[in-house]
């Protein structure tokens, strides 16, 4: 069973102000609350297939400015290597060191036991099941399992929540009209390589015209279309992507037919880029 897509983490510098500007754009913006260890929050904007949007930052105080520190330090970037700690550097270290905008996107497993285990077998590695919770505005909690491979370019997993639940018909009710990501578009140098990989993780054969087979790929996964795309270290779009770290280029929204829409500016949502 391939893996559908989960949700978008977007890097902000304040969360509030950030909150204000998806709102202002026609979202529903909800609050998240404060991550085990207390370095991050979040909050999100739903849609009704259960992806989402992730709007994350880093909080203020002496544990978040001592990881700071360490993420400057050669121990904290060997992390990288590590199958306990990967994922918290991968999480991490672009939280603190890339600018704001898509830092990662994320797909979601029904069993991540069995997935991680079908990935490394089909030649990828992937960290161990990184336990993760994040406590919410009410002060219930929620738990998770997270692991990802050593290729930041391709998406992270999730296990199911803890205490899954549907958002509500309030937090998907977007003015501007938009139901949830029809497409999601990365850049790829060695494209055939990224494709191989991207068909082991997701466990699904791309989607390709045969005129465009060395150059573009399609994946469904769920409700949005990961589209891979062949690029070169001359072309402007992959020296922008690299200037905040290689994966997600830019999304295209999927609008609905029904429900009171409002014309919105979605040029400045905190670096996310809008095809």
């Amino acid at each position: 069973m391939s893996l559908p897509f989960d949700h978008l983490v977007i890097k902000v510098d304040d969360l509030e102000k950030a909150t204000q500007t998806f709102t202002a754009s026609g979202f529903v913006v909800t609050k998240g609350g404060v991550h085990k260890g207390g370095f991050s929050e979040n909050a999100l904007v739903m849609f009704k297939d259960g992806s989402f949007l992730e709007l994350l930052s880093i909080r203020k105080g002496v544990k978040p400015f001592l990881l700071k520190l360490y993420s400057k330090t050669r121990a904290f970037r060997s992390l990288k290597y590590s199958k306990k700690w990967g994922l918290f550097h991968r999480f991490y270290d672009r939280a603190l060191s890339l600018p704001e905008g898509v830092t990662d996107f994320c797909v979601l497993s029904a069993d991540i036991k069995a997935d991680l285990t079908r990935i490394n077998d089909g030649g990828l590695f992937v960290t161990k099941p990184m336990a993760a919770a994040r406590k919410k505005p009410d002060g219930k909690k929620i738990n998770w399992q997270m692991a990802s491979t050593l290729l930041t370019e391709l998406p992270f997993i999730r296990g199911p929540y803890s205490a899954p639940s549907s958002p509500s018909d309030e937090a998907t009710a977007h003015k501007n009209g938009i139901t949830g990501i029809k497409s999601i578009t990365l850049l790829a140098l060695d494209f055939k390589e990224m494709m191989r990989n991207l068909t082991t993780l997701l466990n699904q054969e791309p989607r390709q015209n045969p005129a465009d087979e060395d150059k573009e790929a399609r994946y469904i996964i769920g409700s949005t279309t990961l589209i891979l795309k062949k690029s070169s270290e001359n072309d402007l779009l992959i020296k922008k992507l690299r200037s905040k770290g290689l994966g997600v280029f830019g999304i295209e929204w999927e609008f609905g037919t029904n429900g009171s829409q409002v014309e919105s500016d979605f040029s400045n949502l905190h670096g996310l880029v809008v095809l």
